[in-house]
């Protein structure tokens, strides 16, 4: 029993931890045009250099074999100083998700960072709700840190 819980803890504490704050969507029908996204979030006050890069992601494995990979459509940007991205990923049958998170893998963001960001996640995940036909909800969680910022 001993070497079972030791073994059990050895285990825990291999794993990497991301705290900080994360808002998520369930799949959704298609992901909005990327042009509209870029325009959306550099809508915001407070909002600089938004950028946008695409990367190929993971082959799911399903009933009729490996699909084709994921497309990660992916917009970067500063708001007050800080520097995030949020994403849709377009998955093989042409459903998206959409992820605009800020966190810190084994540590945790310090709580006046997501204070001063939380805000503009807010303005950017509206303006792209509302400007780009995004109808789906938005999910949220956070971990080591307060969601909803100040």
């Amino acid at each position: 029993m001993r070497a079972l819980l030791l073994a059990i803890a050895a285990l825990a504490t291999g794993c990497d931890h991301i705290h900080g704050v994360a808002r998520y969507t369930d799949p959704m029908p298609s992901a909005p045009p990327a042009r509209c996204v870029q325009d959306a979030v550099s809508s915001v006050e407070g909002v600089r250099n938004v950028s946008y890069s695409w990367e190929l992601g993971s082959r799911p494995l399903t009933l009729h074999g490996i699909e084709r990979p994921d497309q990660v459509h992916r917009f970067w940007y500063e708001y007050k100083g800080i520097k995030s991205n949020l994403y849709f990923v377009v998955h093989y049958d042409d459903s998206a998700t959409y992820r605009h998170s800020y966190g810190c893998l084994n540590c945790t963001p310090p709580q006046s960072t997501i204070d001063t960001l939380y805000p503009g996640m807010l303005a950017i995940d509206e303006a792209v709700r509302s400007r780009c036909g995004v109808s789906v909800p938005i999910h949220e969680s956070c971990s080591g840190v307060k969601c909803g910022g100040a």
